[in-house]
């Protein structure tokens, strides 16, 4: 696996649980009701004021509480160590073609941390369509709620077309209608057939860290678990986590590229 490489995890402290206790359930509800999806991506795109497909470069915890030093005095109520950015990540995309707005070659995005406050989750490496809005204080946020993501994924390919002024496919064209339990069985076949080009594409961009612990005088049946945090910067909440197997044999599920920590959990 050619572009991946991994460091070791100097000791941190766990502070996902104190970061959890920040947010509430996301929830997201259709904006937008188009008659087809070529209609859909139609309004999405005419809502927004900047677009543009970029790659993730650098992601920075804006949340004082977790950037905080010994003895200083922090409010309980901002997040945020910026006036009027109350986002807890920002994330620095290198952009790779732009759509809509003035966009630098360098643009950072205000987020959440994901865990239930609707923040939006990257992964280092992979390029993505990204449709911000813009806050008062001329900020560019995204949510989860947003629409865009990974340009290999299903779900923007129709918004895609539409914005590098392709033909429409005959699926972009097709009327929505609700289906009968029938009709919506009939089509197993196809969502499988679907999901598993999803999972090659997305395998073909990323990759996996596996490996080993070792532990000289075990002392229960519990390995731990083994938390990859992107060199690049990460969420205390939202990055990829895996346990360790009864033999000590761990993978970490599908990576973007970059270099990572690894850091070991172990329950007493």
């Amino acid at each position: 696996m050619k572009f991946f490489s991994f460091a070791k995890m100097p000791a941190v402290a766990c502070i996902a649980a104190l970061a959890a206790g920040s947010g509430s359930a996301c929830s997201c509800g259709a904006s937008f009701h188009g008659q087809n999806n070529l209609e859909l991506a139609t309004l999405e795109v005419d809502a927004v004021s900047v677009i543009f497909e970029g790659v993730p470069v650098r992601f920075e915890n804006q949340w004082d509480v977790l950037k905080a030093k010994d003895g200083k005095r922090i409010s309980a109520n901002e997040h945020s160590r910026k006036p009027d950015q109350s986002n807890a990540m920002l994330v620095t995309f290198r952009v790779q073609r732009v759509y809509k707005g003035d966009v630098r070659p360098e643009i950072e995005i205000n987020t959440g941390f994901g865990g239930g406050d609707c923040g939006a989750v990257y992964a280092p490496g992979l390029n993505y369509s990204i449709l911000a809005s813009v806050t008062s204080a001329s900020y560019l946020v995204v949510s989860m709620c947003n629409p865009g993501g990974w340009i290999g994924g299903n779900d923007v390919a129709a918004q895609l077309r539409y914005l590098r002024k392709e033909q429409p496919i005959a699926s972009d064209l097709v009327p929505w209608r609700r289906q009968t339990p029938a009709e919506y069985a009939a089509q197993d076949e196809l969502r499988y057939r679907d999901s598993a080009e999803f999972k090659k594409r997305y395998a073909e961009v990323t990759g996996e860290v596996c490996g080993t612990t070792l532990e000289e005088k075990p002392t229960d049946a519990n390995p731990g678990l083994i938390e990859f945090l992107a060199t690049a910067g990460y969420s205390p909440l939202e990055h990829p986590t895996v346990y360790v197997n009864a033999d000590g044999s761990f993978c970490s599920g599908r990576l973007g590229p970059g270099k990572y920590y690894l850091y070991f959990s172990h329950f007493a």
